[in-house]
C-alpha cells in the first residue's frame, strides 16, 4: 500500500490541479460546472482513491435516503452505481444519495489506497514545485515502508506515464531516500498535451505513529 500511496499521481493531482482539502460533507456538486468533487471514493473491493473530481454527463438512476448507501462514499463497478453517504448541492446538503448507471469522465485524483486497511501510520505529503510549497495533505492509518529499497521501489510509477487527471506526459525520479520515518522524492514531471512543460518538483514524506 505504501507503495502506492507514494506514487507520484499524488503530486501531480497537487501541482495541476489544486484539489479541494476534506471537508464535511463527503461530496460537494456545483451544478454550473457539473463536476462532482469527493474526498475519498472506495471502488469494488480493497482500493480506493482519494481527492476525486468528476464531471458528470448523466445522472442516471437518482434516489436519495437510499438506505443501501454506506459511511464511505463507494462506487460499485458491477453496478455501475456511486453512493454517497453526504453531498453538498450549490450549498444545500442531502443524505445517503445514490447514482445508478451514471455517466461521467474523470477530472482529476489524488492517491491511491487499501480501502479499510489500518496501518497505524499518519502520512503527510508536502509538496515543492519548482521552488513553491503547495499546501499538505495527510493521509491516514496507513502502513509504514520497512526499508529504503521499499520505499523507493519504482514498480509502481509505469501506470502513471500515461495519463493523469486528462494531461498526457511523463515522469522521471531524479533522488530518492528514506530513514525510517521520512522520505524524500525529487522529480520531473514532463507534460505534453494539451500543452508542453517540464517541472521539476520535491516531495517529502513524513510518518508518524498514531
Amino acid at each position: 500500500m505504501y507503495k502506492l500511496l507514494r506514487s507520484l499521481a499524488a503530486c501531480a493531482a497537487a501541482i495541476l490541479a489544486a484539489l479541494p482539502a476534506q471537508a464535511s460533507p463527503q461530496a460537494s456538486f456545483n451544478t454550473a460546472t457539473g463536476l462532482l468533487t469527493m474526498s475519498r471514493v472506495d471502488l469494488s473491493g480493497n482500493v480506493a482513491y482519494t481527492d476525486v473530481v468528476i464531471r458528470i454527463g448523466d445522472f442516471g438512476q437518482i434516489a436519495v435516503d437510499d438506505p443501501g448507501v454506506g459511511d464511505r462514499i463507494a462506487f460499485d463497478l458491477d453496478s455501475f452505481t456511486l453512493r454517497l453517504p453526504s453531498v453538498s448541492v450549490d450549498g444545500q446538503p442531502y443524505s445517503k444519495v445514490s447514482l445508478r448507471g451514471l455517466a461521467f469522465t474523470l477530472e482529476s485524483i489524488g492517491v491511491q489506497v487499501d480501502a479499510g486497511t489500518s496501518g497505524g501510520y499518519d502520512l503527510d505529503l508536502a509538496v515543492t514545485a519548482s521552488g513553491i510549497a503547495l499546501p499538505t495533505v495527510r493521509i491516514e492509518n496507513i502502513e509504514k515502508p520497512a526499508s529504503q529499497a521499499e520505499f523507493c521501489s519504482d514498480d509502481v510509477y509505469a501506470q502513471f506515464q500515461q495519463n493523469v487527471q486528462g494531461y498526457s506526459g511523463s515522469w522521471r525520479v531524479t533522488g530518492c531516500s528514506f530513514n525510517g520515518s521520512v522520505g524524500n522524492i525529487s522529480a520531473q514531471l514532463t507534460v505534453t498535451s494539451p500543452f508542453s512543460m517540464s517541472l521539476p518538483y520535491a516531495v517529502i514524506y513524513t510518518y508518524s505513529a498514531r
